[in-house]
C-alpha cells in the first residue's frame, strides 16, 4: 500500500485572514481589560452606594433625634410658660395680701387709739370691750387671725374676739 501525503502551506499577509484573527484577538484582550475595569468601577460604585445608604440612614436617625429634641423643647417651653404664669399669679396674690395686711394694721392702729382714748376718759373696760372688741377682732382677722365668739357680753349680746393663728 502506498501512502499519499499531501501538505498544504498557506501564506498570508497581515491584511488577510491572519491579520483579521490577530486584530480580533487584540480586540478581545481590550474587551477583557474593559470588563475588568467595569467590574472594578461597579465594585467602587457599590461601595459608594452602600456608604451613601448608610449616611442617609444616619441622617434620618439624626433627623428623628432632632425632631424628638424639638418636641421636648416645645414641651419644656410650655411648662416654662405655665410656671411663669403661676409665678405671676403668686406675685399678684402677694401684692394683694400685702395690701390687705397694710389696711388691717392701719385699722388695728385706729382701734387701739380708740381704746386708749376711751380709757383716758374713764370709760369702763367692759364698755370699751363692747364698743371696740368687734372692730379689733375684725382688724386682727385681716392679719390672718381666727374670729370666735365669747360669752363676754354687754347688754346680753355676744362679743367677737380674735386669737392669732400660727401660719
Amino acid at each position: 500500500m502506498t501512502d499519499l501525503v499531501v501538505s498544504v502551506r498557506l501564506t498570508a499577509q497581515d491584511g488577510g485572514l491572519v491579520g483579521q484573527i490577530r486584530a480580533t484577538e487584540a480586540e478581545i484582550q481590550g474587551l477583557a481589560k474593559a470588563e475588568q475595569q467595569a467590574a472594578a468601577a461597579a465594585g467602587a460604585l457599590r461601595d459608594q452606594t452602600g456608604g451613601a445608604a448608610t449616611a442617609i440612614g444616619q441622617a434620618g436617625a439624626a433627623a428623628d433625634g432632632m425632631a424628638a429634641a424639638s418636641r421636648a423643647a416645645a414641651a419644656a417651653a410650655t411648662g416654662l410658660a405655665a410656671a411663669q404664669g403661676r409665678v405671676g399669679d403668686a406675685g399678684r396674690a402677694a401684692v394683694a395680701t400685702a395690701g390687705q395686711q397694710r389696711a388691717a394694721y392701719a385699722q388695728l392702729g385706729l382701734q387701739v387709739q380708740d381704746v386708749f382714748a376711751s380709757l383716758s376718759t374713764g370709760t369702763s373696760v367692759f364698755a370699751i370691750l363692747a364698743q371696740q372688741g368687734g372692730q379689733v377682732a375684725g382688724a386682727l382677722t385681716g392679719l390672718g387671725g381666727v374670729v370666735g365668739l365669747s360669752p363676754l357680753s354687754s347688754q346680753g349680746r355676744w362679743v367677737q374676739l380674735c386669737s392669732a393663728r400660727s401660719a
